[in-house]
């Protein structure tokens, strides 16, 4: 429970009032975001990329010409004449 840290879910939580967090046990739910504990976990999973770790199958693919995808019509456009 995110409220409790009990093992039930947390809708069913008859707790409310003295939350306990999963985390690290202080006296918030597990969800508060200023939790160092959760903070810290969190922390692990993010990556920041710098252009420096891209390699060939990560690097976006550059724009490519209008003329490249646009395909070719039986008439060009006329252009009106003043």
């Amino acid at each position: 429970c995110k409220i409790c840290a009990g093992p039930h879910d947390f809708k069913a939580c008859t707790s409310r009032r003295e939350p306990k967090c999963a985390n690290c046990g202080g006296n918030h739910v597990a969800s508060y975001g200023a939790c160092k504990v959760a903070r810290a976990a969190a922390a692990v999973h993010v990556r920041k990329v710098s252009p420096g770790d891209l390699n060939a199958k990560t690097a976006a693919c550059p724009n490519p010409s209008y003329v490249k995808v646009t395909p070719p019509s039986a008439s060009p456009p006329s252009r009106a004449e003043s």
